[in-house]
């Protein structure tokens, strides 16, 4: 198990759509930048894995189970962990939990280094996983296999859709 690192953060209302709920891009951006202030507080920001190593970090998968989205004005709590590593993947995750207390949303994602000059995947540097505690693993770790459930768009108006399962 990595290091956890969390902050609050109150939604406003320029990331939130006409319903007043969080925008999703929005969500993933905070997500993102989490887990950058974790890297910075731990001294293994993105500009010292860069000019350190001439690595940069790439997100290849996203996995977001959600309960529901946070609204306008909710203070939230977001949580992150470096969980896992393997020889080219990164595993992180965040849990955002809602004014009550409950989880509302779980993103897992994947990361891998990046080589800036050559553009090729650069295998995992144990240098940089280990600040975060992260345990090395052998396999890859893929999502459930799930059914997805298609969903039906219903227009409502010229400017708003909503979204029925």
């Amino acid at each position: 198990m990595g290091l956890l690192y969390r902050e609050t953060y109150e939604v406003p209302f320029y990331e939130s759509d006409t319903n007043h709920y969080m925008k999703l891009p929005q969500l993933l951006a905070l997500a993102l930048q989490i887990s950058a202030k974790q890297s910075l507080k731990l001294g293994i920001g993105d500009d010292i894995v860069f000019k350190r190593y001439g690595l940069v970090w790439v997100v290849t998968d996203y996995i977001i189970d959600i309960e529901r989205l946070p609204k306008h004005a909710e203070k939230i709590v977001i949580e992150t962990e470096a969980k896992a590593h393997n020889k080219l993947l990164c595993y992180r995750y965040f849990y955002i939990y809602g004014e009550d207390g409950q989880k509302i949303i779980t993103i897992s994602s994947a990361f891998v280094l990046m080589d800036f000059k050559t553009r090729k995947i650069h295998p995992v540097l144990d240098d940089i996983t280990s600040i975060y505690q992260s345990q090395r693993i052998k396999k890859v770790i893929r999502g459930e296999g799930r059914n997805i459930i298609p969903l039906e768009i219903v227009k409502l108006n010229n400017t708003m859709f909503v979204i029925l399962i």
